[in-house]
């Protein structure tokens, strides 16, 4: 006696099941590990970057013949996570060349200056010779020790 078949409105196959056979098995491994390898980038580029996301689009077509033969061909596309590049911010020179700083700007005769640092006069943040910040004290001044 021939199986009797289901009705398919009151005990529809479910799609795992189905997904499950695709390809002998092949479509269901192949999305798995491509969405595996998804959220590992995800993963890595958020944190360098902050918030990441990407996309894994599962795509079925499928047809049908006269004779009740249904074809189904999986394909499966991943947009991953990208590491965000720094912006920079450039100067245009006269020639059209883009460099760092501003080609209209002179520059400035800094040299490096060498001795012993003065205190400013009124300051009310003091370091000592070992660069701590001391409080709104004078290093010398024994009464508020």
């Amino acid at each position: 006696m021939p199986p009797t078949p289901r009705d398919p409105k009151e005990n529809p196959q479910r799609f795992s099941e189905l997904f499950s056979i695709l390809g002998y098995g092949d479509a269901d491994t192949r999305v798995t590990e491509s969405l595996r390898k998804l959220v590992e980038k995800i993963l890595a580029v958020s944190e360098e970057g902050g918030s990441a996301k990407g996309q894994l689009v599962i795509t079925l077509k499928v047809a049908a013949d006269k004779k009740g033969r249904v074809g189904i061909a999986t394909s499966c596309k991943v947009t991953q996570p990208e590491l965000p590049i720094a912006g920079s911010a450039l100067f245009a020179s006269p020639d059209g060349r883009l460099q760092v700083s501003d080609p209209r700007q002179e520059k400035l005769p800094l040299r490096a200056v060498g001795g012993t640092p003065t205190p400013i006069r009124g300051a009310r943040v003091h370091v000592d010779e070992d660069g701590v910040v001391l409080d709104d004290q004078k290093p010398d001044d024994p009464s508020k020790n």
